[in-house]
């Protein structure tokens, strides 16, 4: 996949918050009664093992999602003391900077 869509995919909601607590609560339930699902308890340590995997795989999908989010609303801070200021008498320092294009006005 191509690297220019990653940051696209993360602007979406996060619909891995519905799947993760789902998967990790059918896994406490095979682990806890397997006998209502009707498996032998090897397959059930099995299937609660993937099931447990899968839902943290998600879980961390859609904090990965929220975070990036959250930082879109709230820029880290950015603080320099007086002496950290580079100088010189040919350029003026404003910062940190980015050449800002349409995607990013899309984007807020």
């Amino acid at each position: 996949m191509s690297d220019r869509y990653e940051v696209e995919v993360l602007l979406r909601p996060p619909v891995e918050l519905a799947s993760s607590p789902v998967s990790l609560c059918a896994a406490g339930i095979v682990l806890k009664a397997p006998q209502t699902l009707m498996m032998p308890p090897s397959v059930a340590v099995v299937s609660a093992g993937c099931l447990g995997v899968l839902g943290i795989w998600r879980g961390r999908q859609a904090w990965r999602v929220l975070t990036y989010q959250r930082h879109l609303r709230r820029s880290p801070r950015y603080t320099m003391s007086s002496t950290q200021i580079p100088v010189s008498r040919a350029v003026l320092f404003l910062g940190r900077g980015f050449r800002w294009t349409q995607t990013h006005t899309e984007r807020l």
